[in-house]
Formats: C-alpha cells, sequence, structure tokens
C-alpha cells in the first residue's frame, strides 16, 4: 500500500506540468491506466 502511494505520488510529480484535472489515474489491480481528459501542446 505504501508502494502504491510513493509511485502515484511519482506519477502525480512527473506530469505536473498539467492541471490535476487534466487526466486521470485509474488503478486495476496491477495495471495503471492514465488518461487524459484534454492534451496541451
Amino acid at each position: 500500500m505504501v508502494k502504491k502511494r510513493l509511485f502515484l505520488e511519482k506519477i502525480n510529480k512527473a506530469i505536473g506540468e498539467y492541471s490535476p484535472e487534466d487526466y486521470l489515474i485509474s488503478i486495476d489491480n496491477h495495471s495503471i491506466r492514465i488518461d487524459a481528459l484534454e492534451v496541451h501542446q
């Protein structure tokens, strides 16, 4: 559980340039999907 939280914090930091509303992280068992709700370029 702690490992998963640390991993999520790393992901959040990695995509921290985007506002939190721009992406959705869904965890299903061991697979993690990051869906971009809106792409900024």
